[in-house]
């Protein structure tokens, strides 16, 4: 009976994996269809930031690219913490922007020491070496900083340009709030960009982080598909020197 539970476990985690693979991949669908025909209506370049309708099909575009991440983001958040914890962290970065994703990342290092993905399955890989106080410092300091930054741009927008009502007939406040949005997609692209690094290493590291910052949504999709499909799990690793993971599909 022990077994057949732990078949049928096993089966249950395959198809939520299965899901969420599925999910990743219609999202990165989904936003590059957005992309391409954005691109194809109003261009790129050059900015045309004095047209309110190219600051504001472009102001979309860019909001939807950072819901992407936030997707990407909220699968790492609720695989590492409990439910309920996972929810309102999810919550706060989705409805209050990236600060809270830094505040999150913050919380992570500060807590384990790492933020690295765990392995799963039949997989086995050693944790991540620990990170220096120094070095932890640095990146509490580093996201610290970027989560003050953006916030005091998104209050000056706040003061400036309010959201509501929404003034799509006004160029200047397409422009303040796409401009505020890049800044949020990046801030948030930058705590991704750790979890990558810390997860991927170095070389493997950097070029995804390269895809996440020039490309945009669909890579961070096709990051998070291919660690599903890989190791089972987007959860964190729950400390810097644990022992190594060893999770069986059977």
């Amino acid at each position: 009976s022990d077994g057949a539970g732990a078949a049928d476990g096993g089966k249950a985690r395959g198809c939520c994996t299965l899901a969420l693979v599925a999910f990743y991949a219609c999202v990165a669908l989904g936003f590059s269809v957005l992309l391409g025909s954005t691109i194809k209506t109003h261009g790129l370049f050059p900015f045309k930031l004095d047209d309110a309708s190219w600051g504001v099909a472009w102001l979309a575009t860019t909001v939807v690219d950072y819901y992407v991440v936030a997707a990407c983001m909220c699968g790492v958040v609720l695989a590492s913490e409990s439910t309920l914890a996972g929810i309102v962290w999810c919550a706060l970065f989705c409805l209050l922007g990236a600060p809270f994703g830094c505040a999150w990342v913050i919380y992570r290092m500060v807590s384990t020491g790492t933020l690295a993905l765990a392995a799963a399955r039949t997989h086995v890989a050693q944790p991540p070496a620990a990170v220096s106080q120094l070095g932890k410092g640095l990146i509490v300091a580093f996201y610290g900083f970027v989560g003050m930054a953006f916030s005091v741009r998104l209050s000056w927008t706040l003061y400036s340009f309010p959201l509501f009502p929404l003034q799509t007939d006004s160029a200047a406040w397409a422009a303040a709030w796409f401009w505020t949005t890049i800044g949020d997609f990046y801030s948030l692209t930058s705590c991704m960009c750790g979890i990558a690094l810390f997860t991927e290493g170095a070389v493997m590291g950097l070029l995804w982080c390269s895809s996440f910052v020039l490309l945009g949504g669909p890579f961070f999709c096709a990051w998070t598909v291919f660690r599903l499909w890989t190791f089972g799990t987007l959860a964190l690793s729950p400390n810097a020197a644990g022992p190594a993971y060893v999770i069986s599909n059977s």
